[in-house]
């Protein structure tokens, strides 16, 4: 962590550019895959009813969404794609498939490399880890809302991600909430 007297961004490496002063970048991480405007405010899309009521309009706003109920979004720029080639359904290959034609600037985010998929970048889970604790990844949702702490994102629109029903949920909602609360 940074302390008071220290000029710029925190890390073991090379300049950060228009990073804000003071900002704790994760070692690994590639900025060259952040788009080279600084996103001020996100809207975490999820892909429950509640969705149709963010501001997708609104340019703003910088959206990022998770997995195929995402990705057909019409208008997205990060989108987390964390499941693993070990647990996707046989019903995901289309989808898969149709993110091969996914293109920089847009990015999506995966736990491992993805060579057939442009726009990949490997999330950076170590780092995330020791800084916040492997308990609280549970859900793409908690990766999205760590990687808008990391950016130091000022305003974090949350929609259709309702978290209600189910076992899978309970542990999905309290990872999440506890970003929320950072």
């Amino acid at each position: 962590m940074p302390n008071d007297d220290q000029e710029g961004p925190v890390m073991g490496g090379a300049d950060l550019g228009s990073v804000p002063p003071k900002t704790v970048i994760l070692r690994g991480h590639n900025k060259d895959h952040i788009p080279h405007r600084v996103a001020k405010k996100v809207i975490i899309l999820g892909t429950c009813p509640s969705r149709e009521l963010a501001p997708i309009e609104d340019k703003t706003w910088e959206v990022w969404t998770i997995g195929p109920g995402g990705k057909n979004v019409q208008r997205w720029e990060r989108l987390f794609e964390l499941h693993g080639a070990a647990s996707w359904p046989q019903g995901f290959r289309h989808y898969l498939e149709e993110l091969k034609s996914v293109k920089p600037p847009r990015i999506i985010y995966t736990e491992a490399a993805m060579p057939d998929w442009p726009a990949s970048q490997v999330i950076n889970r170590d780092g995330l880890f020791a800084k916040y604790g492997r308990m609280w990844f549970q859900s793409q949702i908690s990766y999205a809302l760590a990687v808008a702490l990391e950016e130091n994102v000022t305003a974090i629109g949350i929609y259709g991600i309702d978290l209600e029903a189910g076992e899978e949920y309970r542990s999905q909602f309290t990872s999440a909430k506890y970003f929320m609360n950072l």
